[in-house]
């Protein structure tokens, strides 16, 4: 990996909401008002997951990141 794919993914990484911050989104507040609260928990623990996996593997970028959460945050 060269230092600029390094920083290119570092960047990726920090554009990562947190499950806090996730659970604070309208979208994902709806989207999950009827599931109890600690599987809400769980699936976007395993969104986000999937989401550290796509920038390890080089599959998504910080830009593509940022369209993916402003496009519907964990629903994206």
């Amino acid at each position: 990996m060269t230092p600029a794919n390094s920083d290119a993914r570092q960047t990726a990484f920090r554009l990562l909401p947190s499950v806090d911050e996730l659970l604070r989104d309208e979208s994902v507040s709806e989207a999950g008002a009827g599931m109890p609260h600690e599987r809400l928990v769980r699936v976007l623990g395993e969104i986000l997951d999937a989401w550290r996996a796509e920038i390890t593997d080089g599959s998504i970028d910080a830009e593509g990141l940022s369209e993916r959460v402003a496009a519907g945050g964990a629903g994206a």
